[in-house]
């Protein structure tokens, strides 16, 4: 199922949150997104409803097992495009921003196939060059000009 842009960037707060708090509250949330609490406050029913997180005890978000799924897809999309850039040269602010967008915009195969290039460009015969595995790959324009 595909999800709103909104609802991934609220269940990947929400994982990473997780992974450095003991329970992760709304206000944590909100802090993290840089969101206000009412905001949070409206979206997590939605989420609730889509079966992507309960709430527990003294307010503690959880994801369910779907949500949880959802996350970490878009983090671990999130931890390749952040790295990408910053191998490229771009500062860590730039690179943080221009992640959570690219995060969302591409499709599972676009990203899969995006993710071996990249990972292979470091191979053998390669060159370490992702524009050489264009060229041998049949990349067409974008090849010509990734070379230039």
């Amino acid at each position: 199922m595909a999800y709103s842009e909104s609802t991934e960037d609220y269940l990947e707060a929400i994982l990473r949150l997780g992974e450095g708090l003991p329970v992760v509250r709304q206000v944590d949330v909100a802090g993290f997104m840089g969101f206000s609490k009412a905001s949070v406050c409206k979206a997590v029913p939605r989420l609730a409803r889509e079966g992507l997180v309960e709430c527990g005890r003294h307010g503690a978000l959880v994801l369910t097992p779907s949500g949880r799924a959802v996350a970490e897809r878009v983090y671990e999309r999130h931890r390749f495009f952040s790295g990408l850039l910053e191998r490229l040269g771009v500062d860590e602010e730039t690179a943080q921003a221009d992640a959570c967008r690219m995060e969302h915009a591409l499709s599972e195969e676009s990203f899969a196939a995006l993710r071996r290039m990249v990972e292979g460009a470091g191979s053998e015969g390669s060159g370490g060059r992702p524009a050489a595995l264009l060229r041998e790959r049949g990349g067409g324009g974008v090849a010509r000009h990734a070379a230039k």
